[in-house]
């Protein structure tokens, strides 16, 4: 399958994900008591007070893209896109 081709259906999946769900699996706290139990949450599970929220990143190699390659090399010296994720404490 040509990088193209693969580039597409990535696009096209993550796409179906979010639409199908992104209502399900992300939320993010709107009132104040729903903020405090999150953050009861994290000082219980990792004694990280004050925090509602946390954000995590990788990254996932590609091949060498044709365009702004520059734009992607990172400074371990190979092409990769960064993804991130936000989380909440749900334990």
């Amino acid at each position: 399958m040509s990088q193209q081709s693969i580039s597409r259906a990535i696009h096209e999946i993550t796409n179906a994900i979010i639409s199908i769900f992104s209502e399900q699996l992300v939320h993010f706290p709107k009132t104040a008591s729903e903020r405090h139990v999150i953050k009861q949450r994290f000082m219980e599970a990792r004694c990280f007070p004050g925090v509602i929220g946390a954000i995590d990143c990788t990254h996932v190699e590609i091949l060498r893209p044709t365009l702004e390659e520059h734009n992607y090399l990172n400074r371990k010296g190979y092409h990769s896109k960064n993804i991130q994720i936000v989380c909440r404490c749900i334990s």
